[in-house]
């Protein structure tokens, strides 16, 4: 095989916390035996950045503006002497991309992860349509995604939706010494309105009064929404069954699931959430908003339980029914673990990959 194709993966900000962070450092490791991944972050500053993590090197090629980070993205293109740009979800200016692909006439994927496109469609729809026109091929991540990338953004070139696998060694986690009276519900999030926070704790106040639980709460409040939940949660009836874990870093997030006897999700939007995938993955029962990108991984009373966001009724009784009930719980996690390894493998991503880097031309 001679040199590999250089592609600029173009992503919002360098992170250790949340959903496109994570998938794209799994795209990467995927793709590496087909692609060099060049990693563009949307951030200040334009000097070659050595990741966290001391595995990968990257442009940081934000600037103050739209045009500023073009013109930042030309010339670390030009240096990597990249053959087309990947944009990673529809965050910071992902118009720049755009722009630098039309500037340098290089094929541009674009990816819709999750927020990008449940809200974008309020905020700026312009936005992505221009993106979707300016696509020489398009991935999403569920059907409802691929629904409006066709028939609302009116995307001409081929949409791919890109199965997304767990990397996770299951059979390795080890449940965290968490400390906690049993039984413990746990939520995986970058906590805000738009992961369900309020809705949870308002059923879980409700779980408290009826019988012994305790709450997990495994990531950071939203910066924007710290603030307000900061209060919220310091003058909680039942604070005192709370445990909030902050930013945590990825490898000790399968462990806290792993401590739980429920998992509980209650979104109001999603892409295809890692969390989700993940606690099946791990073996933890799972109860989930109804809404796209869920539905696509739980078989409502088969493999977990859905209930409508933002009722927090609905949910404390989901709860309820479940933490009474061993062999349902037993039934819903046996059941999820076993579709994640048949469904939401490597291999199925990878090809997935492969049929849309083809369809770019970026690959024969």
């Amino acid at each position: 095989m001679g040199s590999l194709t250089r592609i600029g993966l173009v992503q919002d900000a360098i992170t250790t916390f949340g959903g496109s962070p994570l998938a794209a450092a799994r795209h990467v490791a995927v793709m590496a035996d087909r692609l060099t991944l060049i990693p563009l972050w949307l951030e200040q500053g334009n000097a070659l950045h050595r990741h966290v993590a001391g595995k990968t090197e990257g442009w940081r090629v934000g600037g103050r503006d739209t045009a500023e980070v073009a013109d930042r993205l030309i010339a670390a293109a030009r240096q990597e002497n990249l053959q087309g740009l990947h944009l990673f979800g529809a965050y910071g200016h992902p118009l720049a991309a755009a722009l630098a692909a039309a500037h340098l006439e290089l094929p541009l994927v674009v990816s819709f992860r999750g927020t990008d496109i449940n809200l974008g469609i309020f905020n700026n729809p312009r936005l992505l349509e221009t993106l979707a026109a300016a696509a020489t091929a398009c991935t999403v991540l569920n059907g409802h995604q691929e629904r409006l990338a066709r028939r609302l953004f009116g995307v001409r070139a081929p949409v791919f939706n890109v199965t997304s696998h767990v990397n996770l060694d299951a059979a390795g986690v080890a449940p965290a010494d968490l400390r906690l009276p049993r039984p413990v519900v746990g939520c995986v999030a970058e906590f805000r309105r738009l992961t369900g926070l309020d809705v949870l704790l308002e059923a879980f106040a409700r779980m408290a009064r009826l019988m012994p639980v305790s709450l997990l709460l495994v990531g950071p409040l939203e910066s924007l929404e710290a603030t307000y939940y900061s209060r919220l949660l310091d003058t909680y009836p039942a604070r005192d069954r709370v445990l909030r874990t902050g930013a945590v870093g990825h490898d000790v997030v399968a462990g806290h699931m792993a401590a739980c006897d429920l998992m509980v999700f209650p979104s109001v939007a999603e892409g295809m959430p890692n969390k989700v995938l993940e606690a099946m993955a791990v073996g933890v029962p799972v109860i989930a908003s109804r809404i796209p990108g869920i539905v696509e991984l739980i078989d409502d009373g088969i493999d977990g339980r859905l209930v409508e966001p933002r009722d927090a009724r609905s949910l404390q009784e989901a709860m309820a029914e479940a933490l009474a009930d061993r062999e349902l719980r037993r039934r819903w996690a046996a059941r999820a673990k076993e579709k994640v390894a048949a469904v939401h493998t490597r291999d199925r991503e990878r090809e997935d990959w492969l049929a849309c880097y083809r369809a770019a031309g970026l690959l024969p």
